[in-house]
């Protein structure tokens, strides 16, 4: 009989045995007062919520979530437009993003840097802490969580793609 509740069975505490990875990511849901965060390699798991304080306190906050989880990808959501195109919020979340970089280079911590759009991942959070026992980190760390594994799937199967491709051979001049 699984005893797993079906938010842990959603997101389990270790992760299945896959030859693929895109290396350890950090998903960042920012909003305006708190921030959800997310880790995973193939699998998202919802990690926390960070309460917005300061940007230098943001930003040292989520620095010990990088070195505690040896992260290699930050992942952040950007909230686009429902016609998919960038307002003041997307702006405004892309320069927050670049400026933590920039702050975690200067930590000596060096991340590259992914934006994913997180238009309804809120609402698929939500469907999903229903789903489930609706415990857990909250919904902000739960939309990250549903950002983060967006991108994961999307990185996997452009990686089988490049797979699949047969070798290019370049044509040399005869």
């Amino acid at each position: 009989m699984n005893t797993l509740s079906q938010s842990e069975q959603m997101w389990p505490e270790s992760e299945p045995t896959l030859d693929v990875s895109v290396g350890r990511c950090l998903a960042l849901d920012v909003g305006e007062r708190r921030t959800g965060v997310a880790v995973g390699e193939r699998l998202a798991r919802p990690l926390l919520t960070l309460k917005r304080r300061s940007k230098a306190e943001d930003f040292r906050a989520i620095a010990r979530l990088v070195r505690e989880h040896q992260i290699d990808t930050l992942v952040v959501g950007k909230p686009l437009n429902m016609d998919g195109s960038e307002g003041f919020a997307a702006q405004r979340v892309a320069r927050y993003a670049q400026r933590l970089v920039a702050a975690l280079a200067e930590m000596g911590l060096v991340v590259q840097l992914a934006f994913w759009d997180e238009r309804l991942s809120t609402v698929e959070a939500e469907r999903m802490l229903r789903a489930g026992s609706g415990k857990g980190p909250g919904i902000d760390a739960a939309a990250a969580a549903v950002i983060l594994q967006g991108y994961l799937d999307h990185s996997v199967k452009a990686r089988d793609a490049h797979d699949d491709q047969p070798a290019q051979r370049g044509r040399g001049r005869e």
